[in-house]
C-alpha cells in the first residue's frame, strides 16, 4: 500500500509540474514596478538622512501614493548617485554582498 501510494503521489506531483508550473515566469516589468513603489527600502536611506527623515519620507510617499525614490529625489538635497546606491534593491537584497561606504 505504501508502494502505492507514493507512486500516487510521484504521479500527482509530475502532473502539478507538467500542467501548472510548467512555463510560469515572473512578469518583471510588474515586479520592477512592484519594488520601486515598496515603502520598505526607506530604512536605506537612514544612514544617510537619519532615522526620522526616512521615516517622514516614507509616510509622505505613502500618503501621496507615490514612490519613495520621487519624494526622496524632490525632497533631499541628495546626489542623484547617492540615492541611486541607497535605493539599490539588487544590491539590499544580494546575500554576502559586502556594502561599500
Amino acid at each position: 500500500t505504501l508502494c502505492e501510494s507514493l507512486q500516487l503521489l510521484a504521479a500527482g506531483v509530475e502532473n502539478f509540474r507538467a500542467k501548472c508550473v510548467a512555463g510560469i515566469g515572473a512578469d518583471r516589468r510588474r515586479c520592477a514596478e512592484l519594488i520601486a513603489r515598496n515603502l520598505s527600502v526607506g530604512t536605506a536611506l537612514a544612514p544617510l538622512v537619519g532615522y526620522d527623515t526616512a521615516a517622514k519620507l516614507v509616510k509622505q510617499a505613502f500618503a501621496e501614493g507615490k514612490g519613495l525614490r520621487e519624494i526622496a529625489e524632490r525632497t533631499l538635497n541628495l546626489p542623484r548617485r547617492a540615492l541611486d546606491r541607497a535605493l539599490d534593491t539588487g544590491r539590499l537584497t544580494s546575500p554576502g554582498v559586502p556594502r561599500k561606504g
